[in-house]
């Protein structure tokens, strides 16, 4: 609730891996969002895609303030743009704040019971490890967002990701959907090995993320 109240309050926010319901809810109450989504897959390496979203935003800090930026995460698990922003921003002697709402990841926690104080978690973007731009490790937990990605044509697909993930995992590991639905507030998962992963495709939609448990050593 604080987190809209912020983002009503100035109607303005850059955007990072928003998905279209969230948008269109947002702009029932009057807030617009720029998304950098395309100018981050523009870029070759990890490393520029970070910059060239991040450029864009403390850029707009020298212009105006507050600068929201609406992005994946949690507060126990910030991706990378998240971090860089947190450091530059103090470098830079900005007031940076964090205000969370409830995330698809702290969603997939809950429901599939993984432990991450005991085990760690690994976050990644689906498209990213379906170009082999960040791979997982296999002794850790790991999930996989913005699934429906593979799906549009962003340079990667399922069957990228299985060629990606078939060298890390053993024959036959366990990979789980996890689907939260857009249009409402319940959620649902099956579980398939890694090498049928292409069959989920008919039930991939904005709410879906992947799951892939610790591989046994």
């Amino acid at each position: 609730m604080q987190a809209r109240a912020v983002l009503e309050r100035f109607g303005f926010a850059f955007a990072i891996g928003v998905p279209t319901l969230l948008t269109r809810l947002l702009a029932s109450s009057g807030v617009a969002l720029e998304h950098l989504d395309e100018r981050m897959l523009a870029a070759d390496e990890p490393a520029d895609a970070l910059l060239a979203a991040a450029d864009v935003i403390l850029k707009q800090t020298e212009v105006e303030h507050p600068v929201i930026v609406l992005v994946p995460g949690n507060p126990l698990v910030l991706n990378s743009l998240s971090r860089f922003l947190l450091a530059e921003g103090t470098k830079r002697k900005l007031t940076v704040q964090r205000v969370a709402g409830v995330s698809q990841l702290d969603v997939i926690v809950n429901e599939l019971g993984i432990d991450i104080a005991a085990h760690g978690l690994q976050v990644f973007d689906a498209v990213g490890v379906g170009r082999g731009r960040s791979v997982p490790r296999p002794t850790m937990p790991a999930v996989l967002l913005r699934v429906a990605d593979l799906l549009e044509n962003h340079a990667a697909s399922m069957s990228d990701l299985r060629q990606t993930l078939g060298p890390i995992y053993p024959s036959g590991h366990p990979i789980t959907l996890f689907n939260i639905d857009p249009v409402g507030d319940s959620s649902s998962f099956a579980t398939a090995p890694l090498s049928d992963v292409d069959e989920f495709a008919a039930h991939i939609h904005v709410g879906s993320s992947f799951y892939l448990s610790p591989a046994s050593t």
